[in-house]
């Protein structure tokens, strides 16, 4: 069976990192919870579970998916700060159609299992899906292995005007890795092929798709994809 389009946990990581830099830039973010953070203002998105997510339908190909049960929390040396924190996370969650918010009690053996205080927290869920393509051929001939040098890529999504267009989704063409950019328009690939230097992308935001060439910078800049949105 071919393997299609996969999300892994770090892309919703990431994902959920530019939301909490959209809410509060300066807070650091963390994917423990943290009884002493390092900086003034703490926020955690500490993963809780792997929950079943059925799919509707029927037939073969129907997509792989589970949900990611986040614990979201802030900490703080002023505590007003962090409840202040806390409630403009759990609403700016509660706006988003993807996000499934829960407001459930927090075991106490969490905290414990933890060693952390009690504090302020709510669950926070997002799918996570692999989509399949379908049954393979069958090969009749050995396989050739290829060794390719890998390398990262990070680069952002900027529409007209310099705007960063964020949460767009970006493919490797040739392949087939992808991506979701964040808030900002950031996105990562952690290892993509290191040749050729010439790509194609194919891009989705805001409801329109896009495909693009460009050419890979070096290793230690970030790559521009400028997109020619429609009004819509």
């Amino acid at each position: 069976m071919r393997l299609g389009k996969m999300e892994m946990i770090d892309d919703i990581d990431q994902l959920l990192k530019g939301w909490v830099s959209s809410v509060a830039d300066n807070a650091r973010i963390s994917l423990s919870l943290e009884e002493k953070p390092d900086a003034d203002l703490s926020v955690s998105l500490y993963l809780m579970d792997i929950l079943n997510m059925p799919v509707s339908g029927q037939g073969r190909n129907l997509p792989l998916q589970v949900r990611l049960r986040y614990l979201v929390s802030t900490v703080a040396e002023n505590m007003e700060e962090a409840h202040q924190l806390l409630g403009k996370l759990l609403f700016s969650a509660m706006e988003k159609p993807e996000y499934e918010v829960g407001l459930e009690s927090v075991d106490m053996r969490v905290w414990l299992a933890a060693g952390v205080a009690p504090r302020p927290a709510f669950y926070l869920s997002l799918p996570m899906r692999m989509e399949r393509a379908g049954h393979a051929r069958l090969i009749r001939t050995p396989p050739e292995l290829v060794y390719r040098k890998m390398r990262k890529l990070d680069g952002v999504l900027m529409g007209p005007g310099n705007v960063p267009v964020p949460n767009g989704r970006i493919e490797l063409a040739d392949s087939k890795l992808s991506t979701n950019a964040d808030e900002q328009g950031r996105f990562h690939f952690s290892a993509i092929p290191d040749k050729p230097l010439k790509r194609k992308f194919f891009i989705r935001a805001k409801g329109q798709d896009f495909e693009l060439e460009a050419t890979l910078p070096k290793k230690e800049e970030s790559l521009l994809l400028r997109l020619q949105m429609m009004e819509v």
